[in-house]
């Protein structure tokens, strides 16, 4: 959209051992030519902390630490298809960016890059824990 959102107001963040996320960003302001992809873990609250996300669910629900996260970067400089998007046909994998443990909550990680007005950036996050569910809901905001 114009003002640098892809999908609708409201993304639906999951993770499992067998099923991953794609994220996509457009950069929208002139003469910002650094960008930073953040990452944020609230407090665990004995598996949600009792907001609502989009449709009632929960907002938040990690029921297990510790669990090992991947972030790369996907050659899609473009919008893709989120309802034809499958595992098979998503776009490789530019760049790995980082693999992490999260350990404990509340936990922070942050990606630097550089980037140019309208430039469409597409990132896969997976889950690399064999028994993992991270599951969340991330406004506009």
């Amino acid at each position: 959209t114009p003002i640098g959102t892809v999908f609708p107001e409201h993304h639906r963040i999951r993770l499992t051992s067998t099923a991953s996320t794609i994220l996509q960003f457009r950069a929208i302001d002139y003469g910002m030519e650094a960008c930073e992809l953040r990452l944020t873990l609230p407090i665990h609250h004995a598996g949600h902390d009792d907001s609502m996300g989009a449709v009632g669910e929960p907002s938040f629900t990690i029921p297990e630490l510790p669990i090992m996260l991947h972030l790369s970067q996907l050659d899609a400089p473009f919008l893709l298809d989120k309802e034809t998007i499958t595992h098979r046909t998503q776009p490789r994998t530019l760049r790995d960016i980082a693999g992490f443990t999260v350990t404990d909550l509340p936990t922070s990680f942050s990606y630097n890059f550089t980037c140019r007005m309208e430039d469409v950036f597409t990132f896969k996050l997976e889950c690399r824990s064999p028994e993992c569910y991270v599951d969340w809901w991330q406004d506009s905001g």
